[in-house]
């Protein structure tokens, strides 16, 4: 079984790190560019991200490098 509480972050979480919305992790694990677990529930399936890779900067190239602009 896997122990959500210490080695998987949610899609939610993973977001939070990453400074991007859900929906662009969502896309960017069914890419293929951050490895997840894909768990089924009664209504469906989430995905679980291991922490490690978000602990170890192995992110995708593109994730979190880009500098912010301020809004004209």
């Amino acid at each position: 079984m896997v122990d959500t509480d210490t080695d998987f972050l949610t899609l939610q979480e993973a977001a939070l790190i990453l400074k991007k919305s859900v929906q662009t992790v969502r896309r960017l694990v069914k890419n293929g560019e951050i490895p997840a677990q894909q768990i089924s529930t009664p209504q469906g399936f989430h995905y679980l991200i291991p922490k490690d890779i978000l602990r170890h900067n192995h992110r995708p190239a593109h994730v979190g490098l880009q500098e912010e602009k301020p809004i004209p």
